[in-house]
């Protein structure tokens, strides 16, 4: 393999530091890819990851490091990383992984052999089992890639971010490059050991998940028939919560037809945020 492009590998975390001793940034320095950069993203930590990401160094490597001083979830920290780095390729990992050395390798040979490629990929295994976290060829957050070129119509979406629990981000992301015509591959020499610690961006997920899940489906979904899933999912719930009935009643519809717009309007002619004194995200 000749030619290798510069890959940005972009890690958000949020009082990580104990899962990114354990797991992750050991692996890094052992990547036999020569041009790579590390962008960390800190989400407001309040443990010492900001003061442990600050002294990671690599040899031969770019590392930066981006701290959020409020907690935003992990869509906005996934464009934030986007911004701050300047691989031809952006790879996303997760704290709680532990990289093959020939990770970045295998992540970029789809790319090289196909120009049309836009997404790739990778193998994660359960712990230290031979078990695959993402069977039947799944691209997960903890181990995907997508071309910069990507992100000048796409980003991911902070809407997923109801009652502090962020799911989905990568799912509906993965979801929408599909329904726009991007092709996405599967890398199964691209592997790493996912250790599934538990993170903050999961807290809450008894409401946080089904009004993220709501979400992405309103996007695409004729609204008679969103509402009457959510009354029946609602008269079904064992906890009648009202907060989060109002919310999938009249939050979600407004906010999920709206970014429906913006994503086809994107995919169309380009992300929009110069065009606009705030941007989409």
């Amino acid at each position: 393999m000749t030619d290798l492009p510069l890959v940005s590998v972009v890690v958000v975390t949020r009082n990580g530091s104990a899962r990114l001793r354990d797991y992750l940034l050991d692996s890094i320095a052992q990547l036999e890819y020569p041009d790579f950069e590390v962008v960390f993203v800190d989400d407001a930590s309040s443990d010492d990851t900001c003061a442990l990401l600050s002294a990671y160094k690599l040899a031969g490597h770019d590392v930066k490091v981006v701290r959020n001083f409020k907690n935003r979830g992990i869509s906005h920290v996934r464009n934030l990383g986007v911004k701050h780095s300047r691989g031809e390729i952006v790879a996303f990992v997760d704290d709680d992984c532990t990289l093959d050395a020939n990770w970045l390798r295998e992540i970029v040979k789809p790319y090289i052999s196909d120009v049309t490629v836009m997404g790739v990929g990778g193998l994660s295994y359960v712990k230290d089992t031979p078990v695959p976290y993402n069977p039947n060829g799944k691209i997960f957050g903890c181990n995907m890639s997508f071309r910069r070129s990507v992100f000048d119509r796409f980003s991911f979406d902070t809407n997923l971010y109801f009652k502090g629990c962020s799911w989905y981000d990568d799912s509906e992301f993965i979801d929408r490059l599909k329904r726009y015509g991007l092709k996405l591959v599967y890398a199964d020499a691209a592997t790493m050991r996912h250790y599934a610690a538990r993170a903050d961006y999961r807290a809450n997920k008894d409401i946080g998940k089904p009004l993220n899940r709501f979400y992405w489906d309103t996007k695409y979904m004729n609204l008679l028939v969103y509402y009457g899933f959510v009354i029946g999912h609602f008269l079904h719930a064992r906890q009648k919560h009202w907060r989060y009935f109002l919310t999938a009643v009249f939050e979600i519809p407004y906010k999920a037809k709206l970014r429906r717009l913006q994503d086809r309007f994107s995919a169309r002619f380009g992300r929009p945020d110069s065009w606009f004194s705030k941007p989409i995200d």
